[in-house]
């Protein structure tokens, strides 16, 4: 066969339909690096699925020296979240010389991937894709323009605490101290322990979007080769890495790691922590994700774990969990010269249980209250700042500041919206960049966000009860191999929702775009009318915000107050 030789990688594809539209255009595939390509033909096992991408850039090189294809072409079917970051990795190995091309493409060819693969065969530049068509202009400000009204004066400190704080952590890694950015589900404590400063790396994006850096940091990923559209609430740390700007850089910038850490819980988590160690030098430890296979599994955990943890979760998960945490505290302490103190850890855990109680005894107050003392506006960052901080005094006593202050509103019988009328659950992340949008319907609707994901988990998963002698780090393995579950897992996330929707007597619930289909279901099952929105947490750039709010509006005064007046006549 003749054509311009080329060298496929990128996204698995099942089948022979993009091979073969690849030839029909001119080309002739000579190897491919997926699993029945290259590796098959050699006789290889079959490689792991998500591979590191420094490992799978070395193995395409190495064909590509045998098999010196006129070009590369790195394939990314519509859906993979993964292969995307394997591009910057296969850039550098290839080097200069190589002709390597990328194509976003369906899983079966249409005319757009034929007539790219053709100019690329051809030597053409790829025709820009046809251009969006502009959103309406939005009816109201631009959400930066307003802020939203606090009820609460127990959080009017926190910004100015994480100001200092974060300022003393540039101060301490100025001066040697190691530095470490962990996902938000992996275990943190372990760092307070040791006294190793540390980022919550979503609390680092949260920043990023308040400070409306988060076009310019889509631009850094993207000239460096790495995707600004996959997993971006957690790309800002790398991001953080090329920011060079320190005029802009969001709180005069994020310190270089010395530790990067994060639960594998996405196909992308590997590869992005991966190439971020790459980048910075970090050490990088990626935890396994475990899931529980028992067929008989319990769907009430709010009500098995904080408790009964040691029997709740499956024994053999915290056991590999424990193992890796131990990995971890060894592979710090070899690196830093600091020494893992086991009662030190364990002041840090009955810290963080008192913390999350008090989380536990404000959500309850929330709940049985109507009108509702707080909205999420207050709710939400009068959690997550402390949480970033668990495992200190400082975060405890914030926790029973901030239930002391709701108790006194509900005693003083001081609602958050004196004319409520309709409760709101927000369903999936929180939209840090814009929070007076949870209030724009409370004075000409009387619609409260009453719930969120945010103080409701931290009062259900995080309490691992050590009262009885239990082993501390046991206890914080089986908190966090269970983290995820109560948001994603079916059998537990949906019967959470429900169990939280009814008793905050809610009337409805808005869900975001990466909110769980099986938690819409679940609601939708139990009668909870939902509201599914097109809208991204993190980046907001481009969105119809009259849109959006014309949907909520309708929504509000359709299923939502139906639900209401039933409730109001019930009651």
């Amino acid at each position: 066969m003749t054509g311009k030789r080329v060298y496929l990688c990128g996204t698995p594809h099942e089948g022979a339909a993009l091979t073969r539209a690849i030839e029909a255009a001119g080309g002739h595939v000579v190897g491919e690096s997926h699993a029945w390509g290259m590796p098959f033909a050699r006789g290889e096992l079959t490689p792991p699925r998500v591979t590191v991408p420094d490992d799978l850039a070395r193995r395409v090189a190495q064909d590509v020296a045998t098999l010196k294809p006129d070009l590369v072409l790195h394939l990314r079917i519509d859906g993979d979240e993964a292969a995307p970051w394997d591009v910057a990795a296969i850039r550098r190995a290839l080097g200069e010389g190589v002709p390597f091309a990328t194509v976003r493409c369906k899983a079966r060819p249409d005319d757009r991937f034929a007539e790219q693969v053709a100019a690329l065969i051809a030597g053409r530049p790829l025709a820009p894709p046809a251009p969006r068509a502009a959103p309406p202009a939005p009816a109201r400000p631009r959400p930066e323009q307003g802020r939203s009204r606090k009820s609460l004066t127990s959080v009017a400190s926190f910004n100015a605490y994480q100001r200092d704080w974060f300022a003393s952590v540039r101060q301490q890694v100025a001066a040697g101290a190691p530095f470490a950015m962990a996902n938000a589900n992996a275990p943190q404590e372990i760092l307070r322990a040791l006294d190793v400063p540390f980022v919550v790396n979503q609390w680092w994006a949260s920043i990023v979007a308040a400070k409306q850096q988060s076009r310019r940091y889509q631009g850094l990923l993207r000239a460096h080769g790495y995707p600004a559209d996959v997993e971006a609430y957690s790309a800002q740390g790398l991001a953080a890495a090329f920011d060079n700007d320190a005029e802009n850089a969001p709180w005069e910038g994020l310190p270089r790691p010395n530790f990067v850490h994060a639960v594998v819980s996405s196909d992308p988590t590997l590869k992005l922590f991966e190439e971020w160690a790459g980048q910075t030098g970090a050490d990088c430890y990626i935890y396994e994700r475990t899931i529980d296979p028992r067929p008989d599994l319990y769907s009430d955990w709010w009500v098995q774990l904080p408790g009964n943890w040691e029997q709740a979760v499956e024994a053999e998960r915290v056991d590999l969990m424990v193992d890796e945490m131990r990995e971890v505290i060894a592979r710090i302490e070899a690196k830093t010269g600091r020494t893992f103190s086991p009662q030190r850890f364990a002041e840090v855990m009955d810290l963080v249980n008192e913390q999350e109680t008090y989380y536990r005894l404000t959500r309850d107050l929330v709940a049985r209250t109507i009108p509702a003392p707080i909205g999420v506006v207050d709710s939400m960052p009068a959690t997550m700042v402390p949480q970033w901080h668990r495992g200190t005094e400082w975060a405890r006593d914030a926790a029973r500041d901030f239930y002391e202050e709701v108790k006194a509103r509900v005693d003083a019988g001081l609602p958050a919206c004196p004319n409520e009328r309709i409760r709101l659950m927000w369903v999936g992340r929180g939209l840090w960049s814009e929070m007076g949008f949870y209030q724009k319907w409370e004075e000409s609707h009387g619609a409260v966000f009453v719930w969120s994901m945010y103080l409701a988990l931290a009062a259900d998963g995080y309490i691992r009860d050590l009262s009885q002698g239990g082993d501390p780090l046991r206890a914080l393995a089986s908190r966090v191999v269970c983290m995820g579950d109560e948001l994603r897992m079916p059998t537990w996330a949906g019967p959470w929702h429900v169990h939280e929707a009814q008793t905050h007597a809610v009337d409805a619930a808005v869900a975001l775009q990466d909110a769980d289909p099986f938690v819409v279901r679940a609601l939708r099952a139990a009668g909870v009318p939902v509201l599914e929105l097109t809208a991204d947490n993190f980046n907001r750039e481009g969105e119809d915000d009259a849109g959006i709010e014309a949907a909520i509006t309708a929504f509000i005064e359709g299923p939502a107050t139906q639900r209401a007046e039933a409730r109001h006549a019930g009651s």
